[in-house]
Formats: C-alpha cells, sequence, structure tokens
C-alpha cells in the first residue's frame, strides 16, 4: 500500500520546464481563494492550523507520511447535527460528511449553516 507521502507528493520531470520549476515538488491540487471561507469558525480554525503544522513538519522532513495521516485523523470536528469535518490531507480542501453517511463531499464551512 503506498504511504501518504506517495499519495500526494508529485516530482515534476524536466521537459521544457524552467530549471528552478522542473525539479520542484508539488502537492496535491492547486486551491484558490473559493476554497476559503472568508469566516472560520473556532472549531475549522483548530483543524486549519493543525493541518497547517502537520504539513509544515512532513515538509520540512520532521515526521513522515505516516505520522502526517495519524496526525490527520485528530483533525475531525463533529457538528451539532452530527456531520463530520476535516480538511483532505493531499488537496487541503474542506470536506463534510453528514451524519449516518459514508461518503466525504467537498464543502467549504460557510456553504452551509453550522450548528
Amino acid at each position: 500500500m503506498a504511504g501518504i507521502s506517495d499519495m500526494f507528493t508529485k516530482k515534476t520531470s524536466g521537459g521544457d520546464l524552467s530549471p528552478e520549476v522542473a525539479d520542484a515538488t508539488f502537492l496535491g491540487t492547486l486551491r484558490s481563494e473559493f476554497d476559503e471561507p472568508t469566516h472560520l469558525e473556532e472549531p475549522f480554525r483548530k483543524i486549519l492550523s493543525g493541518y497547517n503544522d502537520l504539513l509544515e513538519k512532513y515538509l520540512e522532513g520532521e515526521i513522515d507520511g505516516h505520522a502526517f495521516g495519524d496526525g490527520m485523523k485528530d483533525l475531525i470536528w463533529v457538528d451539532g447535527t452530527g456531520a463530520s469535518w476535516s480538511i483532505g490531507a493531499s488537496s487541503g480542501r474542506w470536506y463534510r460528511r453528514g451524519a449516518g453517511e459514508t461518503r466525504w463531499v467537498a464543502t467549504p464551512p460557510d456553504a452551509v449553516a453550522i450548528s
């Protein structure tokens, strides 16, 4: 089974890219301003802060992919409706899983009423 680092780290390969871009490492997909809500409630700020801390440690080589994945398991919040919220490890996007559901759906926190 591939580790977390294998799932979302991609090295570019030369080609027609400039030398500084040819050996760059990219994580997941590019994010845009539309991925970020304008205001985050406290539980979401804590998850985002934890995610950023883990990502920084991973990128600096302080933790490996397994430790990153284990740390992500702690970054889930269950709201008053029973829905679970987290950030995608490879995409950095917000995901929501409704109470009793099994599928995570990309959903910015400000897209639904938070209880």
